[in-house]
């Protein structure tokens, strides 16, 4: 079997989200071949050409050992306001050579522009296409007025495709609000790998050592992309305060990196809030022990 996956984000940088899980899990199958088209997000390829031309990465393992996904990163312009525009445009001619050279069994669409180019084409040749909807994408749009535009695209996606996957029963209810016929709609809740709960002691033990943390501290943990609305600056503010006077024995775990990140390494100097720790991100493969400490 092959599976098309779409998405806007970086595949290598973040998450990993449901998609790595789901699509790296089934690539272990001899008998399925995972491909995903992607997006620089986060402009990492800083070259100084214009141009950056397609790039493919083979046998990707962001939350999965073994994994065989293909992921494919097609050309785009490095211009400001044309870089999202040319490379929806390239990855158009991207997946119809794919389709052409290895027609996918079913497509599974997780964003909205890249989703209705792969939806349209799907029509056109005849190919299942599901969209696994994980969150609000819409109110992701970093620019506000086209996010009225990526709503209305949302909705098409909900009518047009053949089958949509939500995560949870709100987003469940929210499909359905827009339109979506209740028979469509699917709930596929998140689950969890035993085999992220097997804690490594050696490498526990080291990592307490290595950002002192004590026994009798009480950990809170925040892990994931540090949005500005998580309210990350908001908690170190309110407590800092009791825990540099020793009312509260509190240590304030962020694990990962992106948004507001270095704004809050800085905030933390300023403020001499040393019980707060920011190590970065930390790979996947790891973060076990990171969950341990709390």
């Amino acid at each position: 079997m092959n599976i098309l996956g779409l998405q806007e984000t970086d595949w290598l940088t973040r998450g990993p989200h449901t998609q790595h899980h789901i699509f790296e899990r089934l690539s272990r199958n001899s008998n399925v071949k995972i491909t995903v088209l992607d997006y620089d997000i986060d402009k990492i390829l800083k070259l100084e050409s214009l141009l950056v031309k397609k790039q493919t990465f083979s046998n990707i393992q962001r939350a999965v050992k073994d994994s065989h996904v293909l992921v494919v990163r097609t050309a785009h312009i490095q211009v400001p306001y044309l870089r999202r525009i040319s490379s929806l445009i390239t990855n158009f001619f991207g997946m119809l050579k794919l389709f052409r050279e290895n027609r996918p069994d079913i497509i599974i669409g997780f964003s909205i522009t890249n989703g209705f180019i792969g939806l349209i084409l799907a029509k056109l040749f005849r190919i299942p296409y599901i969209f696994y909807y994980i969150d609000l994408l819409h109110t992701l749009v970093p620019v506000s007025y086209a996010q009225y535009f990526a709503k209305q695209l949302s909705r098409y996606l909900f009518k047009k495709s053949d089958c949509v996957i939500v995560v949870t029963k709100f987003l469940q209810s929210y499909v359905i609000n827009e339109g979506t016929l209740p028979k469509k709609v699917h709930i596929l809740l998140n689950g969890i790998s035993l085999d992220n709960t097997i804690v490594d002691r050696e490498r526990l033990g080291a990592l307490k050592s290595n950002i002192s943390i004590e026994d009798d501290d009480f950990i809170i943990l925040y892990m994931g992309y540090l949005y500005d609305f998580a309210g990350l600056k908001e908690i170190i503010d309110y407590y800092n305060a009791d825990v540099k006077g020793g009312k509260l024995n509190i240590k304030f775990l962020i694990v990962g990196d992106g948004g507001i990140y270095n704004r809050l390494i800085n905030h933390v100097k300023e403020i001499n809030a040393d019980w707060v720790i920011l190590p970065g991100k930390v790979p996947f493969f790891e973060i076990t022990e990171y969950i341990e400490l709390t």
